[in-house]
């Protein structure tokens, strides 16, 4: 290492020791090594370096040196070329940053996270993560159910099958909840409360809308007279 790029100038200070340290010994000579105590620490030094015009050059060239770049080009054989992922090799583009790049990375890999699991124990280790968000939430979309389990939608579809049921109609129209037979008391419960509501909702919705259009026909009846008269 070139000298400038070492610290020789430095303030020794010496204080007393405030907790107690033994110093021991051992010969490592033979099986059976005596080992023995030697003293106690008294004193413990402490080494600082001047804060000089050398010192703080010192610094800098380091500081620069950590933020230097080390790049290196290295030619691929047809055979490297191919044996590296397409995704892995294309540069970003102008909108994605990095944490978007190992986001995607992490989507892919869970994906994938099925294929060392076998197939059971995988397929129950998605029911678990479904129930549980259910009982957090009880209407999902299909791509919010994917998120929150953090399981892509082609390992998702056979248990969504097995314990959901979709929402073709109502207040939930395209999202999933659980079927009756999976669902706790409560949960069947406000279910039928929510429906009941909706209902009553629709209900009064059409009432008014039979409502507007008597008014409707009333008032043209009425504007039909006046232009008999």
């Amino acid at each position: 290492m070139p000298k400038d790029n070492v610290v020789t100038e430095y303030d020794i200070e010496f204080k007393e020791e405030e907790t107690k340290v033994i110093v021991f010994s051992q010969n490592r000579i033979g099986e059976n090594a005596d080992m023995r105590m030697e003293g106690k620490v008294s004193h413990h030094g402490i080494a600082r370096p001047k804060m000089d015009a050398k010192y703080r050059n010192v610094s800098k060239r380091r500081t620069l040196m950590s933020h230097k770049r080390n790049r290196e080009i290295v030619l691929m054989g047809e055979s490297e070329r191919r044996a590296v992922q397409r995704d892995e090799i294309r540069p970003m583009s102008m909108t994605e940053t990095l944490k978007d790049r190992e986001k995607r990375k992490k989507k892919k890999e869970d994906a994938r996270r099925h294929l060392d699991v076998p197939s059971a124990e995988y397929q129950k280790h998605v029911r678990l993560a479904v129930f549980k968000a259910f009982a957090i939430q009880a209407h999902y979309f299909g791509d919010e159910l994917s998120k929150v389990t953090a399981t892509g939608m082609q390992q998702l579809r056979p248990i969504i099958s097995e314990v959901c049921a979709y929402n073709k109609s109502g207040p939930y129209q395209g999202q999933y909840d659980l079927k009756d037979e999976y669902k706790t008391v409560a949960q069947r419960q406000q279910k039928n409360r929510e429906l009941a509501a909706y209902e009553q909702e629709q209900l009064e919705l059409l009432q008014k809308k039979r409502e507007e259009n008597a008014e409707r026909e009333k008032e043209a009846q009425g504007s039909k007279k006046q232009r008999l008269s």
